[in-house]
């Protein structure tokens, strides 16, 4: 209950910050309703993804302590290997291909559809967003269901 918990106060954060940030991007931006309405298919999928990686990453902290430390890095080096603050267009051709890999790279790209674009993302992005959440989900929790009874006997 823990790591959902967790995920759902971060969720509960960014519906927040997106409120906040809302009057800001309609001046700036011009949001569309197409493109809000948007918004909550896309934070459901990523929140399945989101919750899929906390409780697997969760659980293996319990037998493996060195990952908190190792998360970080790779947390942060995952950010820069994304396209957030850059636009994937401005990446070469020979990183382009590798950075497709990137299970973040649909996400982003749906909410810059919806958010700068001010439109619905097409069909097949978010159905890979569907993909990868839902099937990051089941593995997780797999995994997770797996680990959860020896995590008492480890601490």
């Amino acid at each position: 209950m823990l790591p959902i918990s967790i995920t759902l106060a971060n969720l509960a954060n960014l519906g927040f910050a997106f409120l906040a940030f809302l009057p800001l991007g309609w001046y700036l931006r011009g949001f569309t309703l197409p493109g809000l309405v948007a918004v909550m298919p896309i934070t459901i999928f990523l929140l399945m993804f989101t919750t899929g990686m906390v409780m697997l990453f969760s659980a293996l902290m319990v037998f493996f302590r060195d990952i908190e430390f190792l998360l970080g890095v790779t947390l942060q080096a995952w950010f820069f290997l994304t396209p957030i603050v850059y636009t994937f267009a401005s990446v070469p051709a020979h990183l382009a291909r590798v950075l497709r890999f990137n299970p973040m790279f649909p996400f982003v790209n749906a909410y810059r559809d919806a958010l700068y674009d001010g439109r619905w993302p097409p069909t097949f992005r978010l159905t890979e967003c569907a993909l990868i959440g839902g099937v990051t989900l089941v593995i997780c929790y797999w995994a997770f269901n797996r680990m959860k009874g020896h995590i008492v006997e480890e601490l």
